[in-house]
Order: structure tokens, then sequence, then C-alpha cells
């Protein structure tokens, strides 16, 4: 019976262990979504083109994306309304929210 830890250190580490897995989640949530954004600049790059749907039921047809200097988590977007041509940050971490227009969608 020696070898038996205190209950108050059992609770102890399994409460760390807990804390650790979440930060581990959150640090792949977080690559996750730089790696969406990165493949998102690397395909506009190649002369794909993406659909955004925003909030309110909209698309956008996306002209040309940069990633965001400022967060990791979103890229800067160019999109064209009429004749004008606009620049928002949208975000990338919910990538069900980016539509990859298919080469035969273009012709």
């Amino acid at each position: 019976m020696t070898n038996q830890k205190p209950m108050w250190q059992v609770m102890r580490e399994a409460a760390l262990e807990r804390e650790e897995n979440e930060v581990l989640k959150r640090e792949e949530e977080k690559r996750t979504v730089q790696l969406n954004a990165k493949q998102i600049v690397e395909n506009t790059k190649n002369g794909r083109k993406y659909y955004f749907h925003a909030d309110n039921g909209s698309k956008l047809l996306i002209r040309g994306v940069e990633e965001s200097p400022i967060k990791p988590n979103e890229v800067v977007a160019r999109f064209k309304v009429e004749n004008q041509m606009f620049i928002l940050t949208l975000p990338v971490d919910k990538i069900e929210r980016w539509e990859l227009i298919c080469k035969d969608d273009c012709l």
C-alpha cells in the first residue's frame, strides 16, 4: 500500500493531463487553419478561384488571396462587384465556407 498515491495527487495529475490535451488540441486546430490559408493562397496563385459563402447566404467570387500579415487564421481577399474591386479580410477557420471552383465550371 505504500505505492498508492494520495487522491489529491491523482486528481491533480488528471487535471494537468486534461489541460495538456486541450492545449495540444488548440495547437493542432491552429496548424490546420494555417495550412488551409496556405492552401487557399497557393491555389489562387495557380489560377484557381474560390467562392466564399458569407454569413448572409451570399457567395463572393474571390479574384485573389494573400496571407494576412496580422492574423494567421485569416486571408486578405479581393473580389469585384460591378466595376469596383473590394478587399476583405476573410476567415479560414471554417474551410467549408470556401468553395473551390472546378475548371469545368469556368468553361
